[in-house]
C-alpha cells in the first residue's frame, strides 16, 4: 500500500511548499470568487457552489471515468495552541490519538466509497483510478485521554472534536490534480453536564469523516 502523505500544498513565492497548518490558514483568507480563484500555481479554479467550504476543481473536471481509488493518508495535525491547553499530553499520546484519527477516517472513507458507491479500493495508480491524497488539520479534541489520566472511564467537556479536511484528487495514471478541498467540521455529541467517554470520543470522530466521505462520494457520483 501506499504510504501516508501530506496533501500536495500550495507553493510560496519562493517556490517552496507550506506545511498543511499553514495551508489552511493561509487558505481561508483567500478571496474566493467562482471560477477566478486560484489555490496554489495548479491553476485549480474555485467553485462557489460545491458542499465544501473552499473547493477548487480543474476547469472541466470529471470523475465519471473512474471507478477504483487509492486512498493515501491521512496526516494528522493538531489546532495551534492545543497542546499548550493540554500540558500533560505527552508525544506519545498526541500519537495515539493522530494515529486513531487516521484510522478512523480510513475506515469511514473506505466504507462510504467502497461499501456505499460501490469505488474499487486498490494498492496501485491505473487507469480509471482517482488518488485521493488526505490530511486532517486543526485537529482539537477538547476532553482527551491521556496516559496520565488516573480515571481514563469518562470526564467532563464542551467542545467535541473539530478539525478541517484537506483532499487532493489526482489522476493516479498522469499524476495530474484534479481537485483541492477543504472542508473544517465539528462534531459534540455530548454537552458540559454529560461525561466524555473514550467511545464519544471516536464517535464524534467518525461523525465528522462521515460527513466529509460522504460529501465527496456525492461529487464523484454526480459525473457519473
Amino acid at each position: 500500500a501506499n504510504a501516508a502523505r501530506l496533501p500536495t500544498p500550495p507553493t510560496n513565492a519562493a517556490g517552496d511548499a507550506v506545511s498543511v497548518d499553514v495551508m489552511v490558514d493561509v487558505v481561508w483568507q483567500m478571496p474566493v470568487q467562482n471560477g477566478t480563484n486560484t489555490s496554489g500555481a495548479d491553476n485549480l479554479q474555485a467553485d462557489t457552489s460545491s458542499a465544501f467550504a473552499l473547493a477548487y476543481f480543474m476547469p472541466d473536471a470529471n470523475f465519471a471515468g473512474y471507478d477504483g481509488f487509492v486512498l493515501e493518508g491521512p496526516e494528522v495535525a493538531f489546532r495551534d495552541g492545543w497542546r499548550r491547553q493540554h500540558l500533560q499530553a505527552r508525544f506519545g499520546d498526541m500519537e495515539r490519538i493522530k494515529n486513531e484519527c487516521a484510522e478512523w477516517f480510513r475506515a469511514v472513507f473506505i466504507a462510504s466509497l467502497q461499501g456505499e458507491g460501490g469505488y474499487r479500493l486498490v494498492d496501485m495508480p491505473g487507469e480509471g483510478i482517482l488518488t485521493i491524497r488526505a490530511g486532517i488539520g486543526d485537529l482539537d479534541i477538547a476532553a482527551p485521554f491521556l496516559a496520565s489520566d488516573i480515571d481514563p472511564g469518562f470526564t467532563l467537556a464542551q467542545g467535541g472534536t473539530s478539525a478541517t479536511m484537506i483532499v487532493e484528487l489526482f489522476d493516479s495514471s498522469t499524476g495530474q490534480i484534479l481537485a483541492r478541498l477543504f472542508d473544517p467540521g465539528q462534531e459534540a455529541s455530548t454537552n458540559f453536564d454529560t461525561p466524555v467517554t473514550r467511545y464519544s470520543n471516536e464517535r464524534d470522530a467518525r461523525v465528522l469523516f462521515g460527513g466529509w466521505a460522504e460529501k465527496l462520494r456525492a461529487r464523484l457520483d454526480a459525473d457519473r
